[in-house]
């Protein structure tokens, strides 16, 4: 993900084997769940998710990539306000 640390918006850079829908989940230091969102990907290009942090105190925060399939990828992001 760039840039970070973020501020108000980070970018999600991803490839998939199978074309469909990804799930994007932020959560806290403390496992609480804190933004969702979903997006259609297209296998075999570098797919990038556009993510608005403005919300988001700032911390730490883990991002969980999940596929229809079940595939998934994990992220860390630093929030700087």
């Amino acid at each position: 993900n760039y840039p970070n640390p973020a501020a108000d918006q980070t970018t999600i850079r991803f490839a998939l084997r199978e074309s469909g829908t990804v799930s994007l989940k932020f959560y806290n230091t403390a496992g609480d769940l804190v933004l969702e969102s979903s997006v259609d990907a297209v296998a075999g290009t570098a797919n990038e998710h556009l993510v608005d942090t403005s919300r988001l105190a700032a911390g730490v925060y883990f991002c969980q990539l999940e596929t229809d399939s079940g595939d998934r990828k994990h992220c860390s992001i630093a929030i700087l306000k």
